[in-house]
C-alpha cells in the first residue's frame, strides 16, 4: 500500500473537516441576548371558579399574548384546549366550573415577570398581570369572568 498517498489523503481530509473560526462582537451578542427564547412552550391552565346562575359564554381570540414585563417581547398563542376561538362562543351551563388551557411560544430566557392579555376591541378580554416566571413555564390562573 502506498503510505504517502494515505498520508496525503488524511491531510487533505483534515483540511476539509476544519471549521472556520467565527468571531461575533460582544455588543452584538448582548443585543441578541434578550431575543433568545426557550425551545419549550408556556402553558396557562386557566379556571373561572363558577359560571353565573344563568350560565355564560366564553371564547378566546388569536390576539391573546404573553408580554415580557421588562422588554418588548410578545409570545403568541399557538394552541388552546377546552375553549373555542372567537368569534365562536362556548356555552357553560349554570354553576359549572370552567377550565381551559392556553399554549404560547416561549418567553425570553431573561424574562422573570410577564403579563397575560387578550387584545380585543371592547376591553372585555382576559387579562392577568405580573405573573412570576417559574422554571417549568406552567402556570395555574384563577380568572374572573370580568378580568
Amino acid at each position: 500500500m502506498n503510505y504517502d498517498f494515505c498520508r496525503m489523503y488524511i491531510d487533505f481530509q483534515s483540511d476539509i473537516l476544519t471549521k472556520p473560526k467565527v468571531e461575533i462582537k460582544e455588543e452584538i451578542l448582548e443585543e441578541l441576548k434578550p431575543q433568545e427564547c426557550e425551545d419549550r412552550q408556556v402553558v396557562l391552565h386557566c379556571e373561572i371558579p363558577l359560571a353565573f346562575h344563568f350560565g355564560m359564554l366564553i371564547r378566546i381570540f388569536s390576539t391573546t399574548y404573553l408580554y415580557d414585563a421588562h422588554s418588548t417581547h410578545k409570545s403568541d398563542l399557538v394552541h388552546f384546549e377546552n375553549i373555542v376561538l372567537g368569534p365562536a362562543w362556548k356555552q357553560i351551563p349554570p354553576g359549572e366550573r370552567i377550565k381551559f388551557s392556553l399554549y404560547f411560544t416561549g418567553l425570553p430566557k431573561t424574562c422573570s415577570l410577564f403579563h397575560f392579555k387578550e387584545e380585543i376591541s371592547d376591553q372585555s378580554g382576559f387579562s392577568f398581570r405580573n405573573i412570576v416566571r417559574n422554571d417549568r413555564d406552567v402556570y395555574h390562573l384563577k380568572l374572573s369572568p370580568f378580568s
